[in-house]
């Protein structure tokens, strides 16, 4: 099983060989999970946000900081008042 790493996980493929473990990381913007395939190309597949100062996926590199949960804060504001309002 590899070594963690901060901020990343561990992901497993179960083949009829055996179990193969693999390093991950999760997009703090979007949600997606990444696997690196060693720790010196992990910054070909994932960046780092200066902002919020987590691991994000190469798609959301560059883009402006919305972490996901401050996505579903909003969402979850946004269903409280249509329900106050009668919408729902």
């Amino acid at each position: 099983m590899p070594a963690k790493f901060r901020g990343g996980g561990v992901g497993e493929y179960f083949t009829p060989d055996g179990v193969i473990a693999v390093e991950t990381s999760t997009c703090a913007h979007c949600g997606r999970i990444t696997e690196i395939p060693n720790r010196k190309r992990m910054a070909d597949v994932v960046d780092f946000c200066r902002k919020c100062m987590r691991l994000i996926c190469a798609d959301c590199a560059g883009k402006d900081c919305h972490p996901i949960e401050k996505r579903v804060e909003e969402e979850e504001a946004r269903y409280r008042l249509f329900k106050d309002m009668g919408l729902t």
